[in-house]
């Protein structure tokens, strides 16, 4: 099983906001896919597809951003209860916004530092790993008309039409099409085969 783990902050006041590019990812996916089962447990909602066979556990933690670790750290014991060969090294993809990426740019590591992503930085402390795939979605900056507005209120701004247009019909069919290569022929082969910047 694989756990794609979006991040964002719950709330329909922050549904389409640039900080929520986590979150409107596995909405991306699940309506691609009918879900086998979803629901919500404690502090996150979940809902299993199935990618070529490959069963899928989304997660949305319902704390705020900065505080995902706890709901990311539950959602995986709850994960290993039932599959004692998940791996967070391989299984653990957590998709999530980049500043310092431009708008739509899509980037792709294995593991590595938080680079400031205070969500990402919660998750490396609840689980005492920074070693989990990371899915980074470029939001961008400010553009010096907005900077005036600052990088965390820019974040909670939402998405313009055109940024979410680049979103649905360029970023994340890009992503969905690299997640379905991994399943079939495994990460290492995948990101060779793919124009997307791997680490």
């Amino acid at each position: 099983m694989f756990v794609f783990v979006g991040l964002g902050n719950p709330g329909s006041e922050y549904k389409r906001t640039r900080h929520n590019a986590g979150f409107l990812f596995l909405d991306y996916l699940f309506d691609q896919h009918k879900a086998l089962i979803s629901g919500e447990k404690g502090n996150y909602g979940f809902a299993d597809i199935s990618i070529q066979r490959q069963k899928i556990r989304l997660i949305k933690p319902t704390t705020y951003m900065n505080l995902s670790g706890a709901a990311v750290k539950k959602a995986l014991g709850e994960v290993r209860a039932n599959d004692p060969d998940f791996d967070i090294k391989k299984d653990l993809w957590i998709i999530h916004d980049d500043v310092d990426l431009a708008p739509g740019q899509i980037k792709i590591k294995e593991n590595g530092g938080d680079a400031g992503h205070r969500g990402i930085r919660d998750i490396i402390a609840s689980l005492d790993t920074p070693e989990f795939v990371r899915i980074r979605i470029g939001v961008g900056r400010p553009s010096d008309q907005e900077k005036r507005v600052g990088t965390a209120d820019y974040v909670l701004d939402d998405f313009t039409k055109e940024e979410m247009e680049l979103l649905l019909k360029d970023s994340f069919p890009r992503v969905y099409r690299f997640i379905k290569e991994c399943i079939a022929i495994g990460y290492q082969k995948a990101k060779s085969r793919l124009a997307l910047p791997v680490e």
